[in-house]
């Protein structure tokens, strides 16, 4: 099996998974280095990502799934502006990105809001895609609170 088909049959598998068992509730992801070992380097997160979300869309479309398709990057707590694809790549944090998927309209991106009663201060800022090479989707920078653990958290989200 070549590495693309490797990688297809990773999503597609996740994809059928959690369609069938409610992960899609659960927001259970897929992690980039779980797609392909290799991908465990930090230096190939962004471009491993964005090929993983694009092999997704197409997996879509080939299975039919009316379901909202995004990736997402774990950010560093500091209050850095992103402008530019080095600005978001120099503020990962140490989790590699994951795919989602999510009933349509149902993304916190959409109604502005977290539904998790644990988190306070969310915060959805839109961003242009197109600033960090993305042709299509919608891309959004999150922040929120956590209270539990005052733990403040920050995710980039492009969701197509």
């Amino acid at each position: 099996m070549d590495v693309n088909s490797h990688h297809k049959a990773a999503i597609k598998n996740w994809m059928h998974e959690i369609t069938r068992d409610g992960g899609v509730t659960r927001y259970d992801d897929l992690h980039v280095d779980r797609i392909n070992p290799e991908w465990k380097e930090r230096r190939l997160w962004f471009d491993a990502a964005l090929d993983a979300l694009q092999i997704a869309m197409k997996i879509r479309r080939e299975l039919t799934i009316d379901l909202s398709l995004a990736v997402a990057f774990s950010l560093d707590a500091s209050d850095t502006e992103l402008c530019s694809r080095e600005e978001l790549e120099a503020h990962i944090d140490w989790t590699p990105p994951s795919l989602y998927l999510f009933e349509k309209g149902s993304g916190f991106w959409s109604n502005g809001a977290s539904a998790d009663p644990n988190t306070r201060d969310f915060r959805i800022r839109p961003v242009d895609p197109t600033i960090f090479g993305l042709a299509a989707g919608h891309a959004y920078l999150i922040s929120f609170t956590r209270v539990d653990t005052g733990d403040q958290h920050r995710c980039f989200l492009v969701a197509v």
